[in-house]
């Protein structure tokens, strides 16, 4: 997880502070010392994320009639995760990398759908609704990490403005 999750933060990095972003004539880049802050926080927060879905699949486990175990609660997450990390690189590549990224994302979740009966012994009639619910879960958590990226980074992006007067 440790290095697969880096992936798509490097990418991120890559996107917006060495290529930039095109639209209208414009060309934008992140500044370099904002841009390498936005990617160790996306990984950090990214590792957090894994392990606290992690925490969540253990704990639903009882739900769904599984069995609790959190060394394979986190395998199912690097399992599932891995496809969506790797697709993440597509952020790159202009207009269609997010295409990309969505369907590493759909393939990610049809892995945990297949993993979770493997790795946390739950019935695989009960796994369509197991892969429901931490998929809900999961997009709420991304949603508030993303929210947290943005909210950090563009205040510092905007207070680093206002010191330097531009």
């Amino acid at each position: 997880i440790v290095w697969i999750a880096a992936l798509p933060a490097i990418a991120s990095f890559i996107k917006g502070s060495l290529i930039g972003t095109g639209f209208m004539g414009m060309h934008v880049r992140t500044p370099i010392g904002t841009g390498i802050g936005a990617m160790v926080l996306q990984y950090l927060l990214s590792l957090a994320v894994a392990y606290v879905m992690a925490l969540v699949i253990n704990a639903l486990a009882g739900t769904f009639n599984g069995q609790k175990d959190m060394v394979q609660a986190l395998k199912t997450v690097a399992y599932a995760w891995t496809a969506s990390w790797v697709a993440g690189i597509a952020v790159i590549i202009p207009w269609i990398g997010w295409l990309i990224a969505v369907a590493g994302a759909i393939y990610g979740i049809y892995l945990l759908y297949l993993g979770l009966p493997f790795t946390m012994k739950c019935p695989p009639e009960k796994a369509g609704g197991y892969t429901a619910l931490a998929v809900i879960i999961a997009i709420v958590l991304s949603w508030v990490v993303g929210l947290i990226v943005a909210g950090v980074i563009g205040t510092a992006v905007y207070t680093g403005a206002a010191m330097t007067g531009t």
